[in-house]
């Protein structure tokens, strides 16, 4: 199996000088050839037919031409069965050292389980009857050459034989251990409260995930969790827990592991209880207070008549700039949705302004050669014109 990723150092390649000496189009080029590059078997490389990388990266033939004089000096050509190939070779160490890697893992595995069945093998072996069977006839067999030398040996050899073979007889402390075992599984709870404060944990579980109530699985995990909790904390700080478990202040605390329903490890509603405790007790305690302050507070004051007809008063005048706001900006809008004149409605309009401004035009009096010499008279201190 080929590896699905190669290693990239963006620091490296933003400070390498391949980077710098290529443009946007070649760069975007080179990134795409290594990836095509890292598909391909080890054995092979890239096409060196230019219509091929051109339709393999989807880039026209002018892109290519201009950026390929600084993409080929990063690919050497290696000619594999009669046939040319482009190879990097940075990418092609790092697919030869991955296989090698893998080559050493899967040996390493296949080792292991070599060893494993051979161990299931011999226990297979020396659980076998027929083997036991054959042991004990070859022991028989060398406790009869024994008797030939010595009766009395064998017959102590026999009794010791028994006494090994018969099971021993558990101790009063062994009996104890089993039965505190035994108290201890899970269908089993030291405390009888247990049951339902774990479906209420269940329910509370399922209501935060968009459910109703818990499974009866569920219910009987968290029972176990309650028991564990139980043994060394009260049932009123327990019900106080939960309270503050169902309040939305708990949403924080919720992100810690409190659904999880993983085995083998401490859960987190046991490793917390403490931490929860007190921030369920700093909660009661801020509620206690908002609920004293609703209690403490003074009543509303009854507004009199004048007052009533005041607000009365600035109800109207509000409504009122109101309307008039929502007039102007409707005669706003109609103004702006008023169709467009036409071609003829323009030119008339034009022929209409002309005709006025030809009716209402001034002629002004022609002026002689001597009111424009007087004029100048009056006027020699501005100098010559």
């Amino acid at each position: 199996m080929d590896a699905p990723a190669y290693q990239w150092y963006p620091k490296d390649w933003l400070a390498s000088g391949t980077r710098h000496e290529m443009s946007l189009v070649a760069r975007a080029i080179y990134r795409d050839l290594l990836d095509q590059f890292w598909t391909y078997p080890m054995s092979r490389g890239l096409p060196t037919n230019r219509s091929t990388i051109r339709s393999m990266i989807g880039c026209t033939e002018s892109e290519l031409a201009e950026a390929w004089p600084t993409i080929e000096q990063h690919f050497d050509r290696r000619t594999i069965d009669g046939a040319e190939y482009y190879f990097n070779d940075r990418l092609q160490k790092q697919k030869e050292a991955q296989a090698e890697r893998r080559s050493r893992r899967e040996s390493a595995s296949r080792a292991g389980v070599l060893a494993r069945q051979q161990r299931i093998a011999e226990r297979e072996n020396d659980n076998d009857p027929s083997n036991q069977s054959s042991n004990q006839s070859s022991n028989q067999s060398s406790n009869d050459w024994s008797c030939s030398s010595s009766s009395s040996s064998s017959s102590s050899s026999s009794s010791s034989s028994k006494k090994e073979k018969e099971p021993p007889t558990p101790t009063k402390k062994t009996q104890q251990k089993n039965k505190e075992k035994t108290n201890k599984l899970p269908h089993k709870y030291r405390h009888p409260e247990a049951v339902n404060l774990g479906t209420l944990y269940a329910d509370l579980r399922a209501t935060r995930d968009g459910g109703t109530h818990g499974s009866q699985a569920v219910a009987l995990f968290f029972a176990g969790v309650m028991d564990t909790i139980l043994d060394d904390t009260g049932l009123g700080q327990v019900n106080l827990l939960l309270e503050y478990l169902a309040d939305p202040a708990a949403d924080p605390d919720w992100a810690f592991g409190l659904g999880n329903m993983k085995r083998g490890y401490t859960h987190a509603l046991i490793r917390q209880k403490s931490t929860l405790i007190q921030k369920a007790q700093k909660w009661r305690a801020g509620n206690g207070q908002k609920d004293a302050q609703k209690k403490t507070a003074p009543p509303m004051k009854t507004p009199t008549p004048e007052e009533i007809a005041l607000w009365d008063a600035e109800d109207a005048k509000e409504r009122e700039e109101t309307q008039a706001w929502l007039a102007e900006r409707e005669a706003e809008e109609a103004q702006r949705r008023r169709p467009c004149p036409t071609a003829t409605e323009l030119a008339d309009a034009a022929d209409k302004r002309d005709a006025e401004l030809a009716a209402a035009e001034i002629k002004q009096p022609e002026v002689t050669r001597a009111e424009t010499e007087q004029f100048l008279k009056g006027h020699r201190s501005v100098g010559p014109i």
